[in-house]
Formats: C-alpha cells, structure tokens, sequence
C-alpha cells in the first residue's frame, strides 16, 4: 500500500465536516489516512476504475476558479506589455502592440510572469514609488493564491459525504501522492479571491498606463 507520509489537520477537519459531525475530528484523521492510502493503491492498480461525478455545484465553482484565474493571468500579461511598450505617442499604446506582446508573454508559465513583471517594475518604476508599490503587492498576492488556485482546480477528484476528495501524484525529484478533502465553502473562497485579485489587476492598469506615460515625457524634457 502507497503510505501517505503527511496529512493536515484542515483535511481532518473537513473530513468530519463531511458527514456531518465535528466530534470525529481524530477518528477523522485517521480515516483520511487509510482511506486516502486505499484511493491511490486503487489508483495505481486501475486506471479505469469507475469514478463518480461531482456535484455541479462543485463543478461550477472549480471551473470559476479556473476562468477567474486566467482572467488575471492575461491582465498580468498587459502589466508586461506596459513596461515594453507604453511610449509618448498614447497610454493605450500597450494595446496597439498586443501582438508582439503575445508573443513574449504567450507561452510564459505564471510565476515567472510575475517575476518578469516585478524585474521590469523596478527598473521602470524607481522614481514612482506608488505604482512600484502596488506592483509589489500584486506579486505578493499573485505568489500566495497561486497555491490555492492549483489546489481548487488540479488533481483527480471524487464525492465525499458533503466534500470532495482531491487526489493526485507529484514527480519532482521522486514520485510522491498528495491529497485533500475540500468543502464547496473552501472552493468558493478561491473562487471570491481569484475574482477580488483580477479586479485589483485592472484597476491599476490605467494608474500605471499613466504613470508611463508621464514619466516617458518627463524623461525627454
């Protein structure tokens, strides 16, 4: 049997919540143990085991997950393009380059958008401390739901009482499983979070469109 090495008290926590008692945290823990060791045994023997649907409930919040992430995921992208791009001749000048944007910025894999991003802020943006700092707080914010975003929406998934169990395998340096039990609580709060983060994304881009392009002809003076 494939042993589960690490387990968090949160997982337990849900697990009770999941049929419906907070009493049966410890027996839960221990549950959550052995069952999800029982899950990846079953998932190594058979990959064409029967596995049952979620609820859409579920389905619909793990997919706002995932299109509320890529939202800022692309409004990241334009933060990118600003700083290569804003000129004298417009603030939209960001957008009329869209194309050779895309192509730096297309095929980038999101933390290292955001190290890109904060590379080109603090070269552009030293004298503009404001705007620095709001590119600062967006990496910070960008780097800590990252992880959650992965966790609400990567993994093979099962119904579990009133949660869903998430199950999966990493391979980086050796091969090691990984599991969660998830309330839809749990999931819509990513969701609200991914939702929240997009909207601080955009409504900075026209703050730093003008800061460029202020700065560009202060530059030339």
């Amino acid at each position: 049997m494939c042993p589960i090495l690490a387990a968090d008290f949160t997982s337990a926590s849900n697990l009770g919540h999941a049929f419906g008692s907070k009493s049966i945290v410890a027996v839960g823990f221990r549950f959550a143990l052995g069952f999800a060791a029982f899950r990846f045994d079953s998932l190594a023997m058979s990959q064409t085991s029967p596995r049952e649907t979620l609820p859409d409930e579920y389905l619909c919040e793990i997919g706002r997950v995932a299109v509320e992430w890529t939202k800022a995921e692309a409004d990241i992208e334009w933060i990118i393009w600003a700083f290569l791009f804003i000129d004298g001749k417009s603030v939209t000048s960001a957008w009329q380059k869209e194309q050779q944007g895309r192509a730096i910025t297309t095929h980038i894999n999101m933390l290292l958008r955001i190290d890109i991003m904060l590379s080109l802020a603090r070269t552009c943006l030293a004298e503009a401390g404001a705007a620095l700092n709001e590119v600062e707080e967006i990496a910070k914010v960008a780097r800590e739901l990252y992880p959650r975003r992965n966790k609400a929406v990567h993994g093979l998934w099962s119904p579990l009482g009133n949660a869903v169990f998430r199950q999966g395998y990493r391979a980086r340096g050796d091969v090691s499983p990984f599991y969660d039990v998830l309330t839809l609580d749990d999931i819509k709060t990513v969701a609200a979070e991914c939702i929240a983060f997009d909207e601080r994304i955009k409504a900075f881009h026209p703050v730093l469109a003008e800061t460029l392009f202020v700065q560009y002809h202060s530059e030339r003076r």
